[in-house]
């Protein structure tokens, strides 16, 4: 019985990035630069097999924005052609500077007045 060989870490994680899935949607991280030079993190989730711009749906958490709860709304709006961004809060998951309560909702508002530029192939950014 010979045993498989051991992948590195590398070779794990280009294999997870060039896997066939059934996922309705195409996955990337990014950043995007806020007013004050903090960078959020985002996973941004495109319709798969479409050419956008995409009417875009953004959701911002202070869970983790990868978690597994998000992923039902995932598919049901990309599977009926939009993007979505879901976006860690300041301070919370992967994204840099402190978390408070009252500056999540500063930066809440100021990212629903000015809406989100989703095109595929670049990054995200605040408008």
């Amino acid at each position: 019985m010979s045993a498989e060989p051991r992948q590195t870490l590398h070779e794990r994680f280009v294999a997870n990035l060039t896997r066939e899935t059934t996922d309705p949607w195409t996955k990337f991280e990014t950043g995007i630069p806020m007013r004050d030079g903090i960078e959020l993190a985002a996973d941004v989730y495109l319709p798969k097999g479409q050419s956008g711009p995409f009417p875009t749906i953004v959701e911002l958490t202070p869970y983790d924005k990868s978690g597994a709860f998000m992923i039902d709304d995932v598919g049901l709006f990309t599977r009926n052609g939009y993007a979505i961004v879901v976006v860690d809060l300041r301070g919370r998951g992967k994204s840099e500077g402190e978390w408070s309560p009252r500056s999540s909702m500063r930066q809440t508002a100021t990212m629903r007045s000015s809406g989100l530029r989703c095109n595929p192939g670049a990054p995200a950014k605040s408008a």
